[in-house]
């Protein structure tokens, strides 16, 4: 009954957001329009207005597609793809934002036979990545370190009592995990339960979504994630996802 209750909350504050967020797009769209047909009609130059019109819809088509991949359903064009070389590129865009102060180390050590590769969107993967990263170099405040790794792992280590999104079992085979480590202040229990929830955050308005987006892109690819957190002394996010290949070199 309690996590019906839970369930229906979230449900709440995710519709309420979501109308929260689209509404402010579509008034701004009809404000440019409105101030672009005054232009046009006292023969002035209505181009800058439309196009800010523009903006406010694709923000707005933006919103509902980060839905689509909170839900699973968005779209996703698949391919065979080596995870420590998109975790490089990743991590080479990101870390020229780190605050300074703030070490970003890598751990992604190839297997002994090859590269390791996932069947995957890699756009989506590269957000996946984006999301964890940068939420770790968010919750540093002065000096401090955010580790990117990547190993093999059989599916029987998978720690199904840590998943954000319990229920989840691994199928027989092996899996590429990626870990996002960071040593800031952690998360408290009552942060953690509500953490995958849509537009939950302890950050300034507007976030909430780069988790719940993470954890519906992992899942859309036959996937979990897992957390270890302990408050004052930092969170470890791990992406779970079906070893496809072992790329020759």
């Amino acid at each position: 009954m309690l996590r019906q209750a839970e369930k229906t909350e979230s449900l709440r504050r995710m519709a309420g957001a979501i109308a929260h967020h689209i509404n402010n797009k579509l008034t701004a769209v009809l404000g440019y329009l409105d101030l672009a047909a005054f232009k046009i009609d006292s023969g002035g130059d209505a181009r800058d207005h439309i196009r800010d019109g523009i903006e406010a819809a694709q923000q707005a088509s933006w919103i509902g597609k980060l839905m689509l991949d909170y839900l699973g359903h968005g779209f996703h064009h698949r391919e065979l793809v080596d995870v420590g070389a998109l975790c490089l590129e990743v991590f080479d865009a990101v870390r020229v934002n780190a605050q300074e102060g703030v070490r970003l180390l890598t751990d992604l050590p190839d297997s002994e036979d090859g590269p390791l590769a996932i069947v995957a969107d890699v756009g989506d993967m590269k957000r996946v990545l984006e999301n964890l990263l940068q939420n770790a170099l968010e919750e540093i405040t002065g000096k401090g370190e955010v580790r990117l790794s990547m190993r093999k792992v059989p599916a029987g280590s998978v720690t199904t009592s840590l998943l954000l999104a319990p229920g989840w079992t691994p199928v027989p085979g092996y899996y590429v995990c990626l870990e996002v480590t960071d040593n800031g202040p952690g998360m408290t229990p009552e942060v953690l339960q509500n953490a995958s929830d849509p537009f939950f955050t302890t950050k300034f308005a507007g976030r909430g979504l780069g988790l719940p987006v993470v954890l519906g892109i992992v899942q859309a690819h036959g996937g979990t994630v897992s957390v270890e957190t302990t408050p004052g002394h930092g969170s470890t996010f791990r992406v779970f996802l079906p070893l496809k290949a072992i790329l020759t070199t």
